[in-house]
């Protein structure tokens, strides 16, 4: 499985390169001279412009909790990024932020509402009090082939 996903990532890279972006990078044009888009100095910075990243579909997991474990140590050594890792999975990390800040914002608000400690809202979403994803066993329990 292994070898098909590299030979797959590997056309992957090929359709980005000669198919994906060369059509991106037409769009983007004729949407600045046609004054859809607005990009100051687009010629002279035409590559930045045109910096992109194609997020596909994502290869999926055999065994999620290892394999979330390996993204955690890979991020915390810094062979990889959370940029990479939401990728490797089909969905863009900014989005994957965004969520988690609604979903912090929220366990707040409804905290608030029913009295609760604010340290009861952090727990909830997963965070510590610094604002790291920590989330407590006790309301996390763990997958079943952790226990």
């Amino acid at each position: 499985m292994l070898e098909a996903w590299r030979y797959f990532y590997a056309k992957r890279g090929w359709l980005q390169r000669f198919w994906l972006n060369p059509i991106y990078e037409c769009w983007l044009e004729e949407a600045v001279n046609a004054g859809k888009v607005e990009a100051p100095d687009y010629y002279t910075n035409r590559h930045a412009y045109n910096a992109c990243r194609w997020v596909f579909a994502g290869r999926g997991w055999v065994d999620p909790v290892k394999e979330a474990n390996a993204a955690k140590l890979r991020m915390d050594t810094c062979l990889s990024t959370q940029e990479a890792e939401c990728a490797e999975q089909g969905v863009d990390w900014e989005d994957v932020q965004d969520q988690r800040v609604r979903e912090l914002t929220k366990a707040l608000e409804r905290c608030q509402a029913a009295g609760l400690p604010e340290s009861m809202a952090y727990a909830i979403a997963g965070f510590d009090a610094n604002g790291n994803y920590a989330p407590d066993p006790a309301l996390n329990p763990p997958a079943r082939n952790e226990q």
